[in-house]
Order: structure tokens, then C-alpha cells, then sequence
């Protein structure tokens, strides 16, 4: 299977319900009940008869739709307020099409709309991560977005780039809602104290870095490396891509278990044994960790603003303890390169009010919701006109992101069905040379083996 699936970045739906009333009265008032709706029916068919014979014939009472929005933004602390505004801005203009949230964790999202979807349960709009779109288009969850949405609206609000990353195949499944690159980031902060000025540009000269934060005591964590959790693996991909390695070559063949493979996997195990790095460490984790000034340098996306902002920290202060940077590199001169990183807007094929669903997606992406979004979680439109906003373009954290994501890239396992499989598969066996179960070579060959046992699965 060949790498056939790659993002590139320049950067849902309803149930109806109709109520049906009806009444009828006691045993001991039925002859007065027969009576009433005796009455009413005469009245309504003399009303006919005396009606005009060209009178339009009386409208339907409109339905109304509850529409079910799934994802983890709207059940994570610090966006919850953020996506409940949305909602209740689109319920008091719609007061006939409410939507409400449907949400699980992160690493749970993905697995929970596959059984949902499986067992036809009510879902109509989608959060998604870029990850995911090939697993979700090719299990038949999402809609057509070429038929919902027109096409001159498509082309004059977003990028061709953007449009392209929520594509499979020349279908448009999926909406930009925002994009970014998942980047170092360091807390200046806390390098002030360890007597750093510049940020690192080369492995060598990070690695220094570590070392001076590591002096400011037991406390800190110079490297807040994800070491658990399936979102580990995008960070090890790109590590391997900069060390000259990768999961597949470009004819679909595992090389992880190669000389630049182990490479990685020893660079890790030196940052554990130095004590640059802890174990059991999820981007929750560091993100927690980093906002007590305990981490020095972590991965993230434009996310990690929206968390400053929502920990009080005024927009003005955001550039004295957040600073992203590109991934520092093995020779001074090596192209930087980063995860791409992004959440898509999706309509699922099993809701009956797709057009809604669409609808309310409209709203969302649209310039006051994200430049809402942007003002309150930190995180870049991707709307042209919310983009040259210069709420945006004076953003210093935000032109930096930017910037790096002219330079991110997709991970291998993005490229299959089974990401969720192969990327734990990753994350067990990386784990495992770190506790010194396995030797390097050996946990990357055990790693080798079961990728190929799941993509014959």
C-alpha cells in the first residue's frame, strides 16, 4: 500500500422530530368529547366549503430539527464556553433547528463515530482531525460536501489548498475549520531563568538548552516529550523524518526497524536517561505542566494559545510565555519540518438534515464565529476574509505559527485506515525500548512486524 494520502496546507447533520399532539377526554366525558370533535370537524369542513376556490391550501406547521454535534472541543474545559456560544448563536437565529454537543476525549473521538456511525446512532455534524478523513471516508460516514455546499461560495472563502486537505479522491468531505502546524514551542520564561536568550536551531544546541533547564531543579521537565497516548506517534514521526528515517518508503515499505529508525529511538532513550524527558507524559500533561512554568519546550498547535488565554493570561502578555519555534534540526541548514495539524467540519451521510447540517457549518466557518474563536481559543481561522482580519495579521503568536506550517507535512500512518492501530503500535513499542525491555533494534523490528500483521488484517 503506497503513501497515497497526503495533507497539503498554503489552508453536519440532524435528526427531525415531529411532534404529533392529540388529546381526548375522560370515560366520563366522552359523549361531550364525541360531541367537541364532532363540532370542530363540521365547522372545519363548512370553512372549506365557503372558502375561495384558487386560496392556497393552509402551510404545514415547520418541523423542527434537533441537530447532534460530535467531537471533543465542546467537552474540553477550556473551549466549552467557546462552543456553547456558537451553539447558542445559531439556536437563537434557528429557533426550529437546535443543535446541541455530543463529546468524548480526544483519543476516543475517532472510535465513537465509527460505532456511531455503525449502528446508524443520531450524529449530523462532525469535528474531525485531519488524520482521520481517509479512515471516516472510506468507512461511508461522511456526506458529500460538493453537493451541499456551492461552489463559487467554496472558492471565494477558502484556499485551494485548504479545500484540497478535506478531499479524497477529488471528493470534498470535510471543511477547514482551522489549520496550523504542531510545533516546538518554548516558555521564555522559564529559559530567562536558565540563562537562555535564543531559541535552538540544531539537536546539538537543544540539547544544551535541556541541560541548563534541567539545573533549575527536580521540578522541571526541560522537554515535555509525549511519552504515551496515541498522539505520541505523530510527534515520533516527524522526529524520524528529521533524522533522515520515516515508517514507509515511498513504495509503501516499512523501513521504521531501519539505521535512521534506530537512530530515533536512541536519540529518545539518551533524553529519558538524562533526565530531560518523563515517561507517562500526554500533551494534557505537558500542556498542565507548562502553564505551572514547569516545561520548557513542548509540541503543540496554535491550541496552546487558546489554553493561555483561557488560563488568564491577557493577549498581551501571551509572547512572555509562549514562543513557537521551528523543530530544531540535526545540521545547522536542514530543512524544518513539522506535523501539520487541523480540524475539520464534517456532515455525516446517516442524518436526514444534511442541508441544516451544512448550513449550520456555514455559520461556523464564517467570519464572526472564527474570529470569536480565534480571540477567545487562540486558534487561526481559516476563512480568507477572517485570515486578513488584522486581528489575525497582527497576531505575533499567530504570524509565527503561520509561518512554520508553510513547512508541516503529514505523518505516515495519516496515509491508512488502521492510523489508530499503527500509531499505538508505534507508541507500545518506543515505550518499551525507553524502559529498557527491548533494545532498540529489537522493538523497532517487533514494530515491523505486527504493522504489517494489522495492514493484512
Amino acid at each position: 500500500m503506497t503513501k497515497r494520502f497526503r495533507f497539503t496546507l498554503t489552508m453536519c447533520i440532524m435528526i427531525g422530530l415531529l411532534a404529533m399532539l392529540s388529546a381526548c377526554g375522560s370515560a366520563a366525558n366522552d359523549s361531550q368529547g364525541a360531541g367537541n370533535v364532532a363540532d370542530k370537524g363540521g365547522n372545519a369542513a363548512q370553512n372549506a366549503a365557503n372558502a375561495p376556490e384558487d386560496a392556497p391550501p393552509a402551510e404545514e406547521p415547520a418541523k423542527e430539527v434537533d441537530l447532534t454535534w460530535v467531537g471533543w472541543s465542546g467537552s474540553d474545559k477550556p473551549w466549552i464556553p467557546i462552543i456553547q456560544h456558537m451553539m447558542d448563536t445559531w439556536n437563537t437565529a434557528n429557533p426550529k433547528e437546535q443543535v446541541s454537543w455530543l463529546g468524548w476525549p480526544w483519543d476516543q473521538t475517532l472510535q465513537q463515530i465509527l460505532v456511531r456511525n455503525q449502528s446508524k446512532q443520531a450524529m449530523d455534524i462532525g469535528q474531525t482531525d485531519l488524520g482521520w478523513l481517509k479512515t471516516l471516508a472510506d468507512s461511508g460516514a461522511l456526506a458529500d460536501l460538493g453537493q451541499l455546499f456551492d461552489k463559487q461560495w467554496l472558492a471565494d472563502n477558502f484556499e485551494p489548498s485548504a479545500l484540497d486537505a478535506g478531499r479524497i479522491d477529488g471528493v470534498l468531505y470535510a471543511l477547514p475549520w482551522t489549520m496550523s502546524a504542531t510545533s516546538m514551542v518554548n516558555n521564555p520564561t522559564l529559559l530567562k531563568k536558565a540563562g537562555i536568550t535564543s531559541s535552538p536551531a540544531t539537536i546539538a544546541e537543544f540539547e544544551a538548552d535541556l541541560g541548563k533547564l534541567k539545573a533549575l531543579g527536580p521540578d522541571i521537565v526541560p522537554y515535555g516529550m509525549l511519552t504515551k497516548s496515541a498522539s505520541a506517534s505523530n510527534d515520533i514521526q516527524v522526529w524520524l523524518k528529521v533524522f533522515g528515517g520515516d515508517v514507509f518508503d515511498d513504495a509503501g515499505n516499512i523501513i521504521l526497524n531501519n539505521a535512521a529508525g534506530v537512530k530515533t529511538l536512541d536519540w529518545y532513550k539518551s533524553l529519558l536517561a538524562k533526565g530531560y524527558v518523563k515517561m507517562d507524559m500526554a500533551r494534557a500533561d505537558a500542556r498542565n505542566l507548562y502553564m505551572q512554568d514547569k516545561v520548557g519546550f513542548y509540541e503543540d498547535s496554535i491550541l496552546a494559545k487558546g489554553l493561555e488565554l483561557t488560563n488568564g493570561v491577557a493577549e498581551a502578555d501571551v509572547t512572555k510565555h509562549l514562543v513557537p519555534i521551528p523543530r530544531p534540526v540535526v545540521n545547522q541548514g536542514d530543512k524544518t519540518l513539522d506535523k501539520m495539524w487541523g480540524h475539520h467540519l464534517v456532515v455525516f451521510n446517516n442524518s436526514p438534515n444534511k442541508q441544516q447540517a451544512a448550513d449550520f457549518i456555514k455559520q461556523i466557518v464564517g467570519k464572526d464565529n472564527s474570529l470569536y474563536y480565534f480571540q477567545n481559543g487562540g486558534l487561526l481561522p481559516t476563512m480568507k476574509s477572517a485570515i486578513a482580519d488584522p486581528i489575525v495579521q497582527n497576531d505575533p503568536t499567530s504570524s509565527k505559527f503561520l509561518e512554520i506550517t508553510k513547512n508541516s507535512t503529514s505523518v505516515d500512518t495519516d496515509a491508512y485506515n488502521q492510523k489508530a492501530a499503527l500509531d499505538n503500535i508505534i507508541v507500545e513499542e518506543f515505550q518499551a525500548a525507553m524502559l529498557d525491555k527491548k533494545s532498540s533494534q529489537q522493538a523497532l523490528d517487533d514494530a515491523a512486524s505486527r504493522i504489517a500483521a494489522e495492514l493484512k488484517k
